[in-house]
């Protein structure tokens, strides 16, 4: 055996040195991003869990909560802000959680059901004043100023419909009296 066939012998086995390593690394890359996807959602969710355990373990808290959503001109200007600061931590989380999706870290079937969630939220009078800046914590501005241009048209597109539902119900029962 020549020298120049132990040559060829040593490149065709760092060739398959390569491969063989370009696979390993391919196989971590997937496993990297499976871990930072689930760490992701599990963040995300995590927030989630914590605005319910708060609501849930203060009464106080969850009664201004739920009065703020149905109610919101019926709170006082103390309780007002409160309930804004809540609603702005919650749409906080849904902006992440739209981040998250927009960046490949969460499935599109997770931001759908979310982005469900997100809408019904925002139909809702509370959260929907504070979008306004009509129940808000930062007097004199909207809601709809505290997030991103992106994420702002996201919301809009949401709340569009439910305000065309809202105006042909009340014109429904307008028309009824």
């Amino acid at each position: 055996m020549s020298l120049e066939d132990l040559g060829n012998i040593g490149e065709f086995v760092a060739a398959v040195v390569v491969v063989v390593s370009l696979i390993y690394l391919a196989l971590q890359i997937r496993q990297n991003t499976r871990s930072v996807r689930m760490a992701s959602h599990h963040g995300l969710m995590s927030e989630f869990r914590t605005n319910v355990r708060l609501l849930t373990q203060d009464p106080e808290l969850g009664r201004l909560f739920q009065e703020g959503l149905e109610h919101p001109q019926e709170l006082s200007e103390l309780d007002r802000g409160r309930f804004g600061s809540m609603v702005a931590g919650t749409v906080q989380i849904y902006e992440e959680l739209y981040a998250h999706y927009r960046a490949g870290l969460i499935e599109r079937e997770l931001w759908e059901s979310r982005k469900g969630n997100l809408s019904y939220f925002m139909s809702l009078p509370g959260p929907l004043a504070w979008w306004r800046g009509e129940a808000t914590f930062l007097p004199g501005r909207r809601g709809s100023e505290q997030v991103s241009e992106e994420f702002r048209r996201l919301v809009e597109n949401q709340i569009s419909p439910f305000d065309a539902a809202v105006s042909r119900k009340e014109r429904g029962a307008l028309q009824e009296d």
